[in-house]
């Protein structure tokens, strides 16, 4: 999910028809439907699962309403579900599930392709790591196996996939490195080797970011759970491979004479296939770059820790498109979210399987299962907690002092052990990411639980932060 500049865009479809506050009708609590608009090309409506006070603070942003507008205009839309962390994303917003049984739609699945998040679980208890002395030596040490920001350069201690396993990767994911795969949402995207060829030349210049953690709102965070216990989360994606990807197809729109954000590919089309395919390969890229950065990870803190113990939660992605009964199912800051029905025939049979949401980095994040009733929003709810100031806002309008004191100045009381701050690897806490730019997530988790789509089951509190910048 890495979430894109959400400043002002151009409205696609009604710029004459903006106004102030949404035109919601309310179903039932946590539940309202955007209806279709007169003089609007809406096929469908909307279903927005926000609660009154969320609801408020959405009705603040401009363009919004343009937006779901957009969403619910695309060719052969057949649902459109807005989730409680949604905020201005390009063309439709960021958090926005998008059905059609037969079309494709770049912008539902955005830039950075198969952006997802990772949680394992080690053996360390909050004891281990209450010294601050003990998280700066785990932040300094990833530094060494795992690459941050943009660009495909290398650190001392990264590990390496040769060209052939590189596509090896893209077409069958992780199978050729790894038979653990039951703890992750797949093993692979199913990809036709023909389409080897039409990966984009700039994509190919990114391949060697394998392993690889990014920048904006991408992250390697230590967290704690209410008894001690030590998580660590991994939140990163396709990287530049999948991101040229995107590119590739957006900048098509000028020669078929259709908006960016308004692509739409039929699926048994020449440029569906294309897509499909390549995207699909962007998939396998993140599957791949999220086992090697856990493992780069596991690697150093039992470099820290010999004898660490460590238990694979989940990996899960929210910005893709997956085929699920008989439909498109577009996710574009959103993340899956089937109960235990549908995963009979997996380890998560009697629970469904783990819904990992991140919020800010001192927030933290929380793990939920998700309720029969998640089919009324597509099997699926937020991915995090929603900015609330976008980044240039906040550049403008944050202080740094105040920022990095809201950090340092924390004392979080776990188990009885007091931690002294939120440690973070750069100087000064990036405004664009602070928790002042998102959204409360337990207002955002409130919602979840009052539409009944999911019970949040751990909540996990930040230690220690690796951002990208």
């Amino acid at each position: 999910m890495a979430d894109l500049n959400p400043s002002l865009r151009g409205c696609l479809i009604c710029n004459d028809q903006m106004v102030a506050k949404l035109k919601v009708i309310k179903s039932k609590e946590g539940v309202y439907l955007f209806p279709v608009q007169k003089k609007s090309l809406m096929k469908v409506p909307a279903i927005l699962f926000f609660t009154d006070k969320l609801l408020n603070q959405f009705n603040t942003e401009p363009e919004i309403e343009a937006q779901i507008i957009n969403a619910c205009s695309l060719e052969g839309v057949s649902k459109v579900v807005i989730t409680p962390d949604a905020h201005l994303g390009y063309g439709v917003p960021i958090g926005s599930v998008i059905s059609s049984p037969t079309h494709l739609y770049p912008t539902a699945a955005g830039y950075d392709i198969s952006c997802s998040v990772s949680l394992f679980k080690t053996s360390l208890n909050v004891e281990d790591v209450a010294d601050k002395r003990v998280r700066r030596k785990f932040i300094e040490t990833i530094e060494l196996f795992v690459p941050l920001g943009i660009g495909k350069h290398r650190v001392k201690n990264q590990k390496l996939l040769d060209r052939n396993m590189q596509m090896e990767c893209l077409v069958h994911g992780l199978i050729p490195l790894t038979q653990k795969i039951e703890h992750f949402e797949r093993s692979v995207l199913d990809v036709d080797v023909k389409f080897l060829d039409d990966i984009p030349a700039k994509s190919m210049l990114a391949i060697d970011e394998l392993g690889s953690l990014g920048g904006g709102n991408h992250f390697l965070e230590m967290q704690t759970d209410q008894m001690g216990q030590i998580y660590i989360m991994i939140h990163t994606g396709s990287r530049g491979f999948g991101w040229n990807i995107a590119d590739y197809f957006f900048k098509m729109a000028k020669e078929l004479k259709c908006h960016k954000d308004l692509l739409a590919f039929p699926f048994e089309s020449d440029l569906g296939k294309k897509y499909w395919n390549l995207h699909n390969m962007a998939g396998n890229f993140a599957l791949v770059n999220h086992y090697l950065v856990s493992e780069a990870t596991k690697l150093v803190l039992q470099n820290i820790f010999p004898s660490l113990q460590f238990e694979d939660i989940y990996t899960i992605s929210h910005n893709l498109i997956q085929r699920e009964f008989n439909q498109f199912i577009h996710r574009k800051g959103a993340t899956r979210a089937f109960p235990a029905k549908l995963c009979q025939d997996t380890i998560w049979a009697k629970t469904g399987h783990p819904i990992i949401i991140p919020g800010s980095m001192y927030e933290g994040a929380a793990v939920l299962y998700a309720k029969d009733e998640a089919q009324e929003s597509l099997y699926s709810i937020n991915h995090g907690s929603g900015r609330r100031l976008g980044r240039k806002q906040a550049m403008r309008s944050l202080n740094q002092a105040e920022v990095n004191s809201s950090m340092n100045d924390i004392i979080q009381e776990i188990a009885g052990v007091k931690v002294p701050s939120i440690l973070i690897n750069t100087r000064n806490v990036p405004l664009d990411e602070s928790r002042f730019c998102y959204k409360r997530l337990d207002d955002i988790l409130e919602a979840v639980e009052i539409a009944n789509l999911a019970k949040v089951d751990l909540r996990l509190y930040p230690l220690a932060t690796i951002k990208g910048e």
